[in-house]
């Protein structure tokens, strides 16, 4: 009677899982509770009758302890395989006779996963890390929807699964070890089915010191015969270790201060492993949830192991090819792969431990500056034989090694076809040498896959002469994405047409102009605000002399506006920018009205002569956030600005959503200046936009408020305000205190939760800026170029002085890299020793942040200031290369 009650609690225990596989099956979340619950209940019922003699029980049982190794797999969350390595030690604790058995069910989940692409193995999914969030500025092709599941929790399911398979099985037995060696083979090849993430990094190197312990066996007497296979997986190891140095190095933050350490102690431990230092296996301690299911064809099949082979047919097996090439015979090859691996290991070690702890990072027992010129090209060399991309990543990885780079450029020419698929190879292949010579090489560009619109940009500075062949790939890049991605860029775009000889660019931004109306006007308000000539006009300047290709580029502007103005398909769009840029005009000609009355008429005068303007259109938008319709104009809200000579204004309009409830009416002031180029406003907002967005992919906490600039005419431009902001020269006028004591009287004292809040808000804010001020020179902070909004958060205006340019263009005004008064040390840290929680966290933030990001965009950040305006050019190239 028992047994047919236990019978009928299998029956439904089986059932009850296999509901829970087959809804993560589906994709649909599952309980975790009620999964912890029938669990234990699973394990009861297993443990409980292990001596049954019913052939319907050891079914069911059968069953029960295949859906226990299975459906943590299926489910593939932290909490869902921490309940699994739960049941599976339990498991072995009470009945060590199921191990094989246990191992058998959890070897057939793992390569499932690999089938199947989740966790570790979702190498599709590389892209939903850091990288695919900056697509295609920074990384090529289209942006990716980010995945309904977090990508992470995966790869920690796999870590937890990982380190009970390392806690609990001994490769000394031959079952074990013969189900192991399967798995991990599978594992190994294809060596690039691993996911890229960063997160992956210590999940990743993990599997390789399994792999290791494996091939470490081979001198125990009973598995003396399968030294061969050892050897092939042992190669194979080193080849699938290699692959992930085949991409650069990404970041990964997720909040939790021991995760960054958790990664690098797992790297460093098969460093140690590798060196032959020490095993540490034993000593394992899979990383805790705090820091971070098969279908029923599948049910039943088991997993088929290598077998044996006799002594007499060892021989046989040498012929066997993995796959990325043959296994080298030689002994010096693999010692070469090796040793390139170790030195990167212990590369990647030292990176994740300066993330993990910037201020009091370990010492390294590393140096890259000790390796000779000969052994970077050996690295190189040995690199490109396992994959010409691991080559690609080192000059990255070793930026100011120019040794590396020569000879990964001399290996990508002189081997192209093999990289054809890989646009990361291009800045090897298109050099300055091989424009001058007109090199062969160039020809092949038509077969390269697409790049970033950023890479493509630098293909379109000086020193690649505007050639047919290059210009002809850049422009299949940009026409590859759609125009509201490369408008983003319109600012170099304008300036690269001083080099267009050929007129592809040119071309190419008139065919895109007729297809898209906010493209058109974009282009329009660049031409214009590029146009010095008109300008100057009528102006005689000093000394100035025009080079041929600056007044060829002077002379194409309103030439190239006019035609956009008259290729526009029909009467509607000629009408919609007309309205358009007449509406914007009359307010900006406001600033001209305002010079000749006295101070204290001026804001009636602005009154005046916005009751003149009409809003006609309901099409009408902000040329700053083509996004926002102007609904109407606040008349009362003009203000005339502090100014040397001009009279900027202050303007505030009613905006709505263009896509969103236009009876949603928000306020959005604007400052239309006059006699100001804003150009150089609108590269320092789009640097920033930029670290902006490679702080969030990253996922930092560090804030930018890139607000919108555009210059709309000859030294004329339109800058959006900041919202809820007050600079800090107001703020001392209405409080005369410091910072500290401003924050006090308007959050609350120093400990509550608004205080600090705000403390917070400033620390992140101002350490976000002074990356930014330290990358582009700002100058010129004064006490009204720096606002503070209704948070804490600091927020910097005014960029008419940057990358080398000051007021008086004299440098030694300023020789601090970005503003910290003493009033923003004390907020940081009232007691002025330097040693507070909040400065700690300040300067981590600046430490890490600004050498690691800012060092690994550096590229990207110079390809935009490449195209900026000729007079501040030279200067730029002398503080990009001090930067690099």
């Amino acid at each position: 009677m028992a047994e047919a009650s236990d019978a009928n609690r299998i029956v439904e225990c089986g059932r009850l899982l296999q509901r829970f596989l087959d809804t993560a099956e589906k994709g649909g979340a599952v309980d975790e509770g009620s999964f912890r619950e029938t669990c234990s209940e699973a394990i009861s019922l297993l443990l409980s009758n292990q001596g049954s003699d019913s052939k319907s029980n050891r079914e069911g049982l059968s069953q029960l302890l295949h859906l226990l190794c299975w459906c943590p797999a299926y489910i593939l969350t932290p909490e869902a395989m921490e309940t699994g390595v739960f049941n599976w030690t339990s498991i072995l604790s009470a009945a060590p006779q199921l191990g094989s058995d246990l191992l058998q069910e959890l070897v057939g989940a793992w390569l499932w996963t690999i089938k199947k692409r989740r966790g570790l193995f979702a190498c599709g999914m590389r892209y939903s890390g850091p990288a695919g969030k900056l697509r295609p500025h920074v990384t090529h092709g289209e942006p990716q929807t980010p995945p309904e599941k977090d990508p992470v929790d995966g790869i920690m399911a796999h870590r937890l699964w990982l380190g009970f398979i390392i806690d609990h099985f001994k490769v000394v037995q031959n079952d074990t070890f013969e189900l192991l060696l399967k798995m991990l083979k599978e594992t190994m090849e294809p060596t690039d089915h691993f996911s890229r993430h960063p997160a992956a990094a210590g999940t990743f190197f993990t599997v390789m010191l399994l792999g290791l312990e494996i091939c470490s066996c081979q001198h125990l007497k009973n598995l003396q015969n399968w030294g061969t296979e050892l050897h092939l997986l042992e190669n194979l190891i080193y080849r699938a270790s290699l692959g992930w140095f085949a991409y650069e190095p990404e970041w990964y933050d997720n909040n939790d201060k021991t995760f960054a350490q958790n990664e690098a102690q797992s790297v460093s431990i098969f460093v140690q492993h590798l060196s032959g230092v020490s095993s540490m296996t034993e000593n394992f301690d899979p990383i805790p949830l705090s820091c971070f299911c098969a279908p029923s064809c599948l049910m039943n099949q088991r997993v088929a192991l290598p077998q044996k082979n006799s002594p007499e047919e060892e021989p046989a097996r040498e012929n066997h090819k993995p796959v990325g090439g043959e296994i080298q015979d030689s002994s010096v090859e693999q010692e070469k792969q090796k040793q390139l691996l170790l030195m990167l290991c212990q590369h990647e070690v030292d990176r994740l431990n300066v993330w993990a702890q910037p201020v009091h990072s370990k010492k390294s027992t590393f140096s890259h500056s000790k390796i000779n010129s000969e052994k970077w090209i050996e690295y190189a060399g040995t690199a490109f034989s396992v994959d010409p991309r691991i080559a690609l990543s080192l000059p990255s990885r070793f930026p100011a090694n120019s040794s590396l780079r020569v000879e990964v450029t001399r290996l990508v020419q002189l081997d192209k076809l093999k990289l054809c698929k890989v646009p990361e190879a291009l800045p090897f292949l298109i050099t300055p040498e091989t424009v001058d010579e007109n090199s062969v090489l160039l020809q092949q560009l038509s077969d390269w896959d697409p790049c970033s619109i950023t890479q493509a940009l630098k293909f379109l500075a000086p020193p690649y002469k505007g050639h047919s062949s290059i210009m002809g790939y850049v422009l299949g890049v940009l026409k590859s994405y759609p125009p509201e991605m490369v408008n983003f860029f319109m600012l170099q775009l304008v300036q690269a047409l001083r080099y267009d000889e050929g007129k592809l660019l040119e071309n190419y931004l008139l065919e895109v102009a007729q297809s898209s109306e906010i493209f058109a006007h974009s282009l329009i308000w660049h031409l214009q605000g590029s146009d010095l000539q008109q300008k100057d006009k009528g102006k005689k300047k000093r000394g100035s002399t025009l080079t041929s290709k600056d007044s060829s580029f002077e002379a194409l502007l309103p030439n190239l506006r006019q035609r956009i103005i008259d290729s526009f398909s029909s009467k509607a769009t000629q009408d919609l920018f007309q309205h358009e840029a007449e509406f914007f005009d009359k307010v900006t000609s406001i600033s001209g009205v305002l010079v000749p009355l006295p101070k204290e008429a001026r804001r009636a005068g602005i009154q005046s002569e916005l009751e003149k303007i009409k809003l006609e259109r309901s099409d009408i938008y902000l040329p700053t956030a083509t996004n926002k319709l102007v609904h109407g104009i606040q008349l009362d809200s003009g203000i005339p600005l502090q100014s040397a000579e001009k009279v900027p204004i202050m303007i505030t309009f009613d905006v709505v959503d263009r896509d969103g409830n236009h009876d949603d009416v928000k306020p959005q002031a604007c400052i239309f200046k006059v006699g100001d180029d804003c150009r150089q406003d609108a590269l320092a907002l789009q640097v920033i936009s930029l670290l902006r967005d490679i702080f969030e992919a990253v996922g930092l906490s560090l804030y930018l408020f890139p607000f919108g600039v555009i210059p709309t005419g000859p030294g004329s431009g339109i800058i959006e305000v900041v919202p809820n902001a007050r600079s800090r020269n107001q703020m001392g006028k209405t409080a005369h205190a410091g910072l500290y004591e401003i924050f006090q009287q308007e959050y609350g004292a120093v400990g509550s939760a608004g205080f600090e809040a705000a403390r917070n808000n400033f620390i992140s804010s101002s350490a976000g800026y002074a990356i930014a001020s330290l990358l582009l020179q700002i100058k010129d902070r004064n006490s009204g170029n720096l606002l503070f909004d209704n948070v804490g958060r600091l927020v910097h205006i005014d960029f008419g002085f940057l990358l080398g340019t000051s007021p008086a263009n004299n440098m030694g005004i300023e020789r601090a890299h970005f503003k910290l008064s003493r009033g923003m040390t004390k907020l940081l840290d009232p007691s002025g020793v330097m040693k507070s929680d909040t400065w700690i966290q300040f300067v981590r933030c600046m430490v890490v942040y600004n050498v690691q990001i800012v060092n690994d965009n550096i590229n990207l950040i110079a390809i935009l200031c490449y195209h900026n305006m000729g007079d501040i050019k030279t200067t730029i190239f002398r503080f990009l290369s001090h930067c690099q």
